[in-house]
């Protein structure tokens, strides 16, 4: 079907095609295309891991019910000069080309990089042909290229008159471990982080352990995600799991493909620290998946654990360990050097682009004055959160003090299992019955993990019934002092029964 794109005929016009759909599809799944991607990847400069065949087609068959694969190409001379994949969100009609369209990077937010790959000597002309021919085809889209990794090549785009009144650059600064510096042993010298390491070294024995079995990834990938679920639940008020419910089904592929470089801490026997790097042509990039166990955070596992882990990928031959973009403060101590990758958003929907305009005037002001621009958006989101959802559990507070949730009558202590610091349970907490936000909720639970108190709770169903919240264990101590109690309302009128067992399952 797709022959005669590869043939030698010289007639072959020299314009980027667009493929979507089932015409995406099948081009993806030609060998003969794939070997010539293959060939193109290994000619690129500036292409990462997140442009190599087997990440973008293994997050478009895993994303294959969500997202539509559209593919922006040119051959010349049965050869492929550029490449640029990208997706939209699925519709029951389909890509409506009329209508507007949100189109991203091939990869989301799993794909760090979103860029198109090319020599650089057809990098201006392909890019530029093949904006003109996608916005052709979809009028009024708008594109989000989240980063591109090499700011040189969007000079093409931002300085030529077609363009420049219709993208919106955004430069972001890249924080890197660069081991081939002859200056990369100040990283390994830093006291800040020997200390730290000194400090947990003191706790027990700490080992970095690199995952290269795949069984032993599947038991490590379940406990990292719990960490993960439970960081971004009382940081954002996101729960990876839920939305992306195929991650762990996207990890397995790729660490199956040799795209992944996964590495855990471990402290007596028991991970407190998790790093899964995307790897690829000498450079391992962070992508977003760092975890740590909350119960040891006191500790700093996640620095100790990126110190020890510098000092194995330069062992092992990498060239950089790239922090990616973030502002993120601890990013800034632990790296030796840094570059500039740029955030490009292109529409001729003059609006939008406003919005996309302000949105960077506001991001660079926030940068003069030393403010983290996620930390900022981050406290606008929860001001927004509790506006709209405070009022409404006050209100719930009132309704759940007049009508009490129906009851377990028949409820057995023996019947029910007690789970000391599950935070797989705490995320089962439901706020739909409680005068706080599930937010609020995990907040303070993660800051009482940090303090070092320990919990113990009930759960059934995917619901959290109880949380016992103890003091931290001490000598001097004989009976752990209460902090805190939650009991969903079915099963409030126990709470003393529960409280007292609890209390004898401590003191055993």
């Amino acid at each position: 079907m797709l022959s005669y794109i590869f043939s030698n005929k010289t007639s072959i016009e020299h314009q980027p095609q667009v493929y979507i759909q089932d015409n995406a599809c099948s081009l993806l799944n030609d060998n003969i295309f794939q070997e010539k991607w293959d060939k193109l990847y290994e000619d690129c400069e500036w292409a990462t891991v997140f442009q190599k065949k087997e990440f973008i087609l293994t997050w478009y068959q895993v994303n294959a019910n969500e997202y539509s694969p559209i593919i922006v190409f040119l051959i010349q001379d049965d050869k492929l000069l550029g490449l640029l994949c990208l997706a939209t969100k699925k519709k029951k009609k389909g890509i409506e080309k009329q209508f507007p369209l949100r189109i991203i990077g091939a990869g989301a937010y799993d794909a760090e990089y979103q860029v198109w790959i090319s020599k650089r000597e057809d990098s201006d002309y392909f890019i530029s042909s093949a904006l003109k021919i996608l916005f052709e085809e979809f009028p009024k889209s708008n594109l989000f290229l989240r980063f591109i990794p090499d700011s040189t090549i969007v000079n093409v785009i931002t300085e030529s008159k077609e363009w420049n009144n219709h993208a919106v650059p955004l430069a972001n600064h890249r924080p890197l471990m660069d081991f081939s510096l002859t200056d990369e042993q100040k990283l390994f010298k830093k006291r800040h982080l020997k200390a730290k390491y000194n400090r947990i070294s003191r706790v027990g024995k700490i080992e970095l352990k690199e995952i290269t079995d795949s069984k032993e990834f599947d038991g490590v990938l379940k406990e990292v995600l719990v960490f993960l679920d439970f960081r971004q639940a009382y940081m954002f008020n996101k729960l990876p799991s839920k939305k992306e419910p195929n991650k762990p089904l996207f990890l397995k592929s790729l660490f199956e493909k040799d795209l992944l470089h996964v590495s855990v801490l471990i402290l007596e026997n028991e991970i407190i620290s998790s790093i899964i790097g995307m790897k690829d042509k000498k450079w391992v990039h962070l992508a977003g998946l760092i975890s740590y166990s909350p119960f040891y955070a006191k500790h700093s596992p996640a620095l100790v654990h990126f110190f020890l882990l510098g000092q194995l990928m330069k062992d092992q031959g990498f060239n950089v360990f790239d922090l990616t973009p973030g502002y993120d403060a601890y990013k800034e101590r632990i790296s030796t050097s840094s570059d500039e990758v740029i955030e490009l958003t292109i529409s001729k929907n003059p609006s939008f682009k406003l919005k996309k305009s302000i949105r960077k005037l506001l991001h660079t002001s926030l940068l003069k004055f030393n403010i983290r621009p996620m930390s900022f958006k981050l406290k606008i989101k929860r001001m927004k959160y509790m506006l709209k959802n405070k009022p409404i559990k006050l209100i719930n507070s009132i309704n759940i003090s007049l009508h009490k949730a129906d009851q377990h009558n028949d409820f057995l202590l023996e019947n029910h299992e007690f789970s000391k610091n599950s935070l797989a349970a705490l995320l089962c907490f439901s706020d739909k019955n409680s005068d706080f936000t599930k937010w609020e909720y995990l907040q303070k639970a993660a800051s009482y993990i940090e303090e070092g108190h320990h919990f113990y709770t009930i759960s059934s169903n995917d619901l959290l019934e109880a949380c016992v919240w103890f003091e931290a264990p001490s000598e001097d101590v004989e009976k752990p002092k209460i902090l805190s109690t939650y009991f969903h309302p079915s099963i409030e009128p126990f709470k003393d029964q529960i409280i007292s067992h609890i209390e004898v399952i401590i003191n055993k």
